[in-house]
Order: structure tokens, then C-alpha cells, then sequence
């Protein structure tokens, strides 16, 4: 399990983007482990150390969950509706931002160890193959195209840096827009035919996840000044060799997809490898945490719960839990509404329900009959003496393998699977004109998500109930904040849904919101030479 990150790789010297200091002298490095950059540029399993490295950040791409969750209709930030908290609420953002400079580092990291392997690649020695040297390209391209295609939904125009950096450099411009969007569609569409549709080990990159991502590249970009319509139609007929590839195919069940047992399935076209084994687990997927409040300390509960470790930060909305309709198998599989004692403590002994969350609100008289603690609907965003909100938790994401107190996850985090691809496919055909084509992509999710003899399918689809059941099948595993900004949505969603946003606004989001600030940070290192978005 988790092959690929248990070959073992140096770490190596890479000069980060902006990595510049204003300092005048540096420290003389003395290189311990006697592996030089020279390495590198002669031997094949050095060759081979560098692309797995490019693995490796693809697990910390699934981590940007301030970026992905606050400030959008389906979540928002734990806690009393009063406050203020700039990102969720959309207020004060300013260009220093940890979120934004985080992210951004982020990126240009895993962009930087792409280019090493991409320049180093035309300097290797020995015997490497050009069919694997071009194989390794393909998935090394991949990886960078994802990075900036995250960048560009996020920043905008951003500096495109396609070489490995061997100095102190500062002097980096921003593309435009439209630079950006071609050259991800150019790594692509290079990379495509060199990788092949069954990989030799489970989470390396696919001909299908190269395929997906171009789909969805293009659907994004026909959005955008930067794209046209026929983007739509590129993006469908790219999602819809996924689905007919005969590689991937929907479980019969939601429940299977989110197996811990079953994380290796044929609905998994690329995911980010965590393994039990903490030497190769880096730190760890945190997925497990997300969307919990502090149950722990409620009688019965203890902090090593088997529900996971809370991390009150994120928090459904009620339209969130109000999308699961009657007969929705994907609630049971994504949601806790009844917790349950992992302790004799105060009155409850292990197995009595402590917590419960009725889906259609008890009266007073009902909560007064129980002995456990109760919450409707409309109390889920008030704080109760335990010092926390209260709502039914995330399920979908547990994991029995991670301890309580650290953030090592070891569960697969999931970062294309064929639902979405359906998805891609309902959007981008809804968008050129062909609804019906769009409804049977929506409905074949749906029809999979029915319990026996509920039918869930729609007799029509607009791009809401698109971004609905985006909302329901995806919960967690996309940017919810990158959906609703692609389509056009976030102003008029928030405002609906958000009770914090709503809080803070009246009128229409400002458009410069649709941006994130360009940290600071990176501002000062090229002194001036990178500019900012409108608006920060």
C-alpha cells in the first residue's frame, strides 16, 4: 500500500520562487550527507528520487481547506453568528493574508520541484529509457499544470516559471490570465499521450487523471474573458472519454467509494497517497478533522474518541444538511447525527446515545422524555455550555488509523474521482446547449445515490442543481469557493445561504473578492515588481 512514497528520495537543494533575502551575506553550507545537486543531473535513480518528491507535494495541494471552505454557501466558519473573521466573512482582507501567502508558497514549491525534474530530465546519463524519461515527464507536467491551475482560480494572472532555478532571483512579473491558462493546457496536452491509462502503481498519474483535469481546465476557462464557448464543448467530449474509457466506473454504492478498507477503487482516478507508516506519512492527511465541533467534551466522550479529533473551524450551514432529501444514501455515508458514549462518565455508560441531531425538529416535550442532549436544526449555530457550536459531524473522512492527538491522518485524500468527472461532463454540457446530455450526467449520480425504490432523478438541471449536487457527492473533497467563483455563483450563494456573510452584507459581494490577495510578502522580495490585485 502506498508504493510510491515508500521508494526512498533525498531532499534536494531547489532555490524557491521569491526565496530571496535582502541580506548581504550568506551562510556557507556544508553539505553533511555528500549527495550534491550534482547527483542529479547523472544517475537514474537519482532521476527517479526527483519525481517522486513532485508526488509528495501533491499531498500538501489537498490541504488548503481556509481557502477551499470559508466563505461559501454550504460552509462557514465555527461559531456564534457575531464577529468578524476577514476570509470567511469578507471583510478587511488585506495582502498579508497567511491563507493566501501559504497557498501560494505552496504552489510555487511543488511547481519548483517540477521544474527540476523537467530541466534535469535532458541531462540525465546511463541507460534511463526514453519511454519512461518521457513517461516521468508526463506525470512531472501533470503535477505542475495542477499547481497552476489552482493559482490562476485563486490569484489570477500569476509569474509562469517553467525552469529550474539555480540562483537568487527577484525580478518576477505576473502573467496574464489568458499565458497562464495556455501554458496549463500545453503541459497537458504534452503530457497526455505519454501516459497511459492503467498506471503500474496506485496513485501515480493516469492517462484519465490528465485527461479529467484538461476537462476541467477548460470548463473553467470557458468562464473566463480568457476562454470562448467552445471551451464547453472541449471540456465534455475530454470528460466524456473518462467516463467511457472502460478504466474507471461509479461503485454500485456511495458507501463503498469512502470504504477505509476499499480507498484503492476503481472510482479513484488520482489521489493523494497517506500511509500507516509514519517514516513515509509526512504529516499526515488532516481530512478526518474537518467539519467537527468539540464533542469531546461532552460526558461519555473522551479525547481520544473514536469519532476522530475535533477541530472546530469549519461548520456545515443548515442548507448544507437541508440538500440531503428522503431516500439520499450519501447522508448516512457523509454524516453523524447521533453520537454515541465511549465511556461511563456522568449517568452514561459505553453505547448510550449522548448526542442526537433530529433531522425534522423535536418539541420541547420529546427533548424533556430523553436523558441525552438534543439539538434541532436551528440551534446548530448556537454555543452551548461545552463552549462550541453543535452539529451533526462528518463521517465520510474517519479514519481508525490516525492518533487523536496529531494530525497524521493515514487515509487516501481524494483528488479527481469519476463522480466529479460526471459532474464535469453535466456542467460543461449544460453550458453548450445540451441540457439533456447534462441531465443524464446529474441523473447517473443520483440514480447511484437512491436507496431501493427512491427515485432521485431530476426532469430538469440549471447550474444550481449542478452546484448542489456538487455540493452533496464532493462534500469536503473540492474547493466549494472555486465552484461557486468558476460559475459566477458566490456573491448570490453566500448572501442565500451564509448566516455570517449575511451578518456583514446586505448588497452583492464586490468583485474584487473574486481574487485573492497577492501576499505581501512576495510584493517586497521582487521590490515591486509583482503587482496586486484590485481591491487589496
Amino acid at each position: 500500500m502506498k508504493t510510491i512514497y515508500k521508494l526512498k528520495y533525498y531532499l534536494f537543494g531547489v532555490v524557491l520562487l521569491f526565496a530571496a533575502t535582502s541580506c548581504e551575506e550568506f551562510l556557507e553550507e556544508e553539505n553533511l550527507s555528500k549527495v550534491s545537486d550534482q547527483t542529479y543531473l547523472v544517475t537514474e535513480d537519482a532521476f527517479e528520487e526527483l519525481v517522486n518528491g513532485t508526488y509528495a507535494s501533491v499531498r500538501d495541494y489537498s490541504k488548503s481547506h481556509d481557502l477551499d471552505f470559508y466563505g461559501v454557501d454550504v460552509y462557514t466558519r465555527e461559531g456564534k453568528v457575531e464577529g468578524d473573521k476577514p476570509l470567511n466573512d469578507y471583510t478587511n482582507i488585506t495582502s498579508f493574508l497567511e491563507e493566501s501567502k501559504k497557498n501560494w508558497k505552496r504552489s510555487y514549491r511543488a511547481i519548483s520541484k517540477c521544474n527540476t525534474v523537467i530541466t534535469r530530465a535532458e541531462e540525465i546519463g546511463g541507460d534511463l529509457s526514453e519511454n519512461i524519461k518521457n513517461l516521468r515527464l508526463a506525470e512531472v507536467k501533470t503535477i505542475r499544470a495542477l499547481n497552476y491551475f489552482y493559482l490562476v482560480q485563486q490569484f489570477g494572472g500569476v509569474p509562469i516559471l517553467l525552469e529550474e532555478v539555480r540562483g537568487v532571483e527577484i525580478n518576477y512579473v505576473r502573467n496574464t490570465e489568458a499565458e497562464v491558462y495556455v501554458q496549463i493546457i500545453k503541459d497537458l496536452e504534452e503530457a497526455i499521450p505519454d501516459l497511459p491509462m492503467s498506471v503500474s502503481q496506485f496513485g501515480r498519474v493516469s492517462k484519465g487523471a490528465a485527461q479529467h483535469l484538461l476537462a476541467k481546465v477548460y470548463l473553467t476557462r470557458g468562464y473566463t474573458s480568457a476562454g470562448s464557448s467552445a471551451d464547453y464543448a472541449t471540456a465534455a467530449q475530454l470528460a466524456e472519454t473518462v467516463i467511457n474509457s472502460g478504466e474507471y466506473r461509479l461503485l454500485n454504492t456511495f458507501a463503498e467509494v469512502f470504504d477505509f478498507d476499499n480507498q484503492q477503487n476503481d472510482e479513484i482516478i488520482f489521489s493523494a497517497q497517506f500511509s500507516s507508516d509514519n517514516l513515509f506519512n509526512g504529516e499526515g492527511n488532516n481530512q478526518y478533522q474537518l467539519f467537527m465541533f468539540g464533542f469531546d467534551s461532552y460526558p461519555g466522550m473522551n479525547r481520544t474518541s473514536d469519532y476522530g479529533r475535533a477541530n472546530p473551524a469549519w461548520q456545515p450551514t443548515t442548507f448544507f444538511y437541508n440538500l440531503f432529501v428522503e431516500g439520499d444514501s450519501r447522508e448516512e455515508v457523509t454524516l453523524d447525527h447521533t453520537l454515541y458514549a465511549i465511556e461511563d462518565a456522568d449517568g452514561f455508560v459505553v453505547g448510550d446515545t449522548v448526542i442526537h441531531f433530529p433531522k425534522v425538529a423535536w418539541t420541547q416535550a420529546q427533548k424533556d422524555a430523553v436523558s441525552y442532549y438534543v439539538y434541532n436544526p436551528d440551534e446548530y449555530m448556537i454555543n452551548t455550555d461545552f463552549g462550541s457550536n453543535q452539529y451533526p459531524i462528518f463521517k465520510k473522512f474517519r479514519d481508525p488509523l490516525a492518533p487523536y492527538g496529531d494530525n497524521a491522518g493515514t487515509r487516501d485524500a481524494n483528488i479527481f474521482r469519476l463522480a466529479e468527472t460526471y459532474l464535469i461532463a453535466a456542467e460543461a454540457q449544460l453550458q453548450a446547449g445540451n441540457s439533456g446530455a447534462a441531465l443524464a450526467h446529474v441523473n447517473a449520480i443520483r440514480n447511484r445515490a437512491a436507496k431501493d425504490g427512491t427515485d432521485l432523478s431530476l426532469s430538469s438541471v440549471s447550474i444550481d442543481d449542478i452546484l448542489d449536487e456538487r455540493a452533496i457527492e464532493l462534500a469536503g473533497e473540492v474547493s466549494r469557493w472555486i465552484d461557486l467563483k468558476r460559475t459566477g455563483k458566490l456573491s448570490e450563494r453566500v448572501l442565500m445561504y451564509n448566516p455570517h456573510v449575511q451578518l456583514h452584507h446586505t448588497s452583492a459581494i464586490d468583485d474584487h473578492y473574486l481574487l485573492r490577495p497577492i501576499p505581501e510578502s512576495e510584493i517586497l522580495l521582487t521590490e515591486g515588481a509583482l503587482e496586486q490585485n484590485p481591491g487589496y
